[in-house]
């Protein structure tokens, strides 16, 4: 099986929410772990939330 360091994927607070919304989601950090595995039917997210987020 692969392994991957979580910390050597890169993360990102992108949203596609309009931006009165944005600030919901201004806490959240996420790292798109699904393509990294080779993934192409399923996909696979690592989130995590600021305190407060």
């Amino acid at each position: 099986m692969l392994k991957r360091q979580l910390d050597t994927i890169p993360q990102s607070n992108r949203t596609g929410y309009p931006s009165q919304f944005a600030d919901v989601v201004e806490g959240r950090w996420y790292r798109q772990l699904g393509s990294v595995a080779g993934l192409t039917h399923m996909g696979v997210r690592h989130d995590v939330l600021k305190p407060g987020a």
